[in-house]
């Protein structure tokens, strides 16, 4: 699956970047008096190009949509089927999250419900294109896998153990010593031959290391490579995916977790032990830098925010903060504080600083706001500041104008919204992350729509065409 052009780093790079603190627009901005007028904007490009002559600072069209868009090109996507898949990847994260909001207390028979009723809406949508089936195939054969370990839990067996010698067939074996010590039977001896055997597999050399296939040109490849190393890599028992990014770096931030939580087992600690090694991972710290605000997002937050692993394959826009002094003092003078202010006063902080972007005249302000509350949301979510993250997720809804653009994003942001609220304790969660795939489903159910009436338009060209033919014969 690629992810969509949605944000025209052609289009934008002349308009890219704050330029120093955000003012109130003016109506027009001149380029040139004696410019020619501009050409017409292409019909399904969101944001319009930079022409010669005069640049609107604001273009009504920009906040004109108010629904799901009408053909995949809008969502930057060659066909349906990629536009499919990103919701298909919130539905996963989101059926993950729900189960996992049961496991980590040890409801596991709600746990194997709730990872096959998403497995249920990943197969029980048609996909036609290889390039996409198989991530979809590899995303629902990883929510039936973590199904059946919660199904074994909850019968008090342990997990079959897989043969792929991947991290799931140590997590499998993990939780067997889990099932065992639960029945109060002695753990250490075992525990201590698992120790010194995923150690040796998290060696250089071992089976466990994996290394982003980046001379990989093939998109389609490399996302399936980046889910199958995903599936492998993920908790079923626990939320602890990464804020941000996926990247290389996150598996071997599990497997250490997993080897401390076993050599835990080996010492006799088997205390709630199916959840210790999301205790013990190495936690993400918060980094109030102009590096992480300056981000501009990509079209889908579940890359940016929620961990999923994807290929980056359209490079992000930037800001201009490597090159603008101004636009990196303005974001240096919020962040000073912000590093230095209580959590529960970071989102008003924010507020405040969106209502200044807003104002600005530059084209790329829209990407620049969403940036920033994506970037605050990440720190507030990294130093465990769930509630205070939730308050700047909540000032991105409703969507409006380009948000659409963007595919699937309400089932996102209730998910980013469900997966805070359940790492809060917030009862609530697991009731935001239903509706997150909900809401997908809706989405999916629109495009079936759209796939039918764009498939009878060229069925009814076809024949046109054809009866041209033979008429021109």
């Amino acid at each position: 699956m690629r992810l969509g052009a949605w944000l025209l780093a052609a289009s934008l790079a002349q308009g890219v970047g704050c330029k120093g603190k955000p003012k109130a627009p003016p109506k027009e901005v001149k380029m040139a008096e004696s410019a020619p007028a501009p050409p017409p904007p292409p019909a399904k490009l969101p944001v319009e190009a930079v022409w010669g002559g005069t640049v609107p600072a604001d273009d009504p069209r920009w906040n004109a949509p108010d629904g799901y868009r009408h053909t995949p090109a809008d969502y930057g996507e060659p066909d349906w089927d990629h536009v499919r898949m990103h919701a298909l990847v919130h539905v996963s994260i989101a059926g993950r999250d729900r189960a996992r909001a049961r496991a980590a207390s040890s409801d596991f028979d709600a746990c194997a419900d709730r990872y096959r009723a998403a497995e249920s809406v990943l197969r029980s949508t048609t996909l036609a294109n290889p390039a996409v089936t198989p991530v979809r195939d590899v995303l629902a054969d990883g929510l039936a896998r973590d199904a059946a370990v919660c199904e074994a839990l909850h019968r008090e067996m342990p997990p079959v153990v897989p043969a792929s010698g991947g991290l799931e067939m140590y997590r499998a074996r993990f939780l067997g010593l889990y099932v065992r010590a639960e029945k109060g039977q002695d753990v250490r001896r075992p525990a201590s031959t698992l120790s010194d055997e995923l150690s040796r597999a998290a060696q250089k050399s071992g089976t466990l290391p994996w290394h982003a296939p980046e001379a990989e040109r093939d998109p389609a490849k490399l996302s399936l490579a980046l889910a199958q190393v995903w599936v492998d890599t993920v908790d079923p028992i626990a939320i602890t995916e990464p804020w941000g990014a996926w990247s290389a770096k996150e598996r071997p931030r599990q497997v250490a977790a997993l080897r401390d939580a076993v050599t835990a087992a080996a010492s006799g600690n088997t205390k709630r032990l199916h959840v210790l090694p999301a205790t013990l991972l190495e936690p993400q710290l918060p980094a109030w830098t102009v590096d992480e605000f300056a981000l501009t997002p990509v079209a889908d937050a579940a890359y940016d925010m929620l961990g999923f692993a994807a290929p980056h394959v359209v490079p992000r826009l930037t800001v201009g903060a490597a090159d603008d002094p101004e636009w990196r003092a303005w974001l240096e003078s919020k962040l000073r504080v912000y590093a230095q202010m209580r959590s529960g006063e970071v989102p008003r902080a924010v507020k405040s600083a969106v209502a200044d972007l807003e104002g600005h005249p530059d084209k790329s302000r829209y990407f620049n706001v969403i940036g920033f509350q994506d970037a605050a949301i990440r720190q507030l979510a990294r130093g465990g500041h769930y509630r205070e993250a939730r308050e700047v997720v909540k000032a991105q809804s409703p969507l409006r104008g380009l948000d659409w653009y963007m595919p699937d994003r309400g089932a996102v942001l209730l998910a980013i919204d469900g997966r805070l609220a359940v790492l809060s304790g917030d009862p609530q969660g697991e009731k935001r992350l239903a509706a997150s795939i909900e809401e997908s489903k809706a989405f999916l159910a629109y495009i079936d729509v759209r796939a039918r009436i764009d498939a009878e338009a060229n069925a009814r060209a076809a024949r046109e065409a054809a009866r041209e033919a033979a008429r021109r014969r």
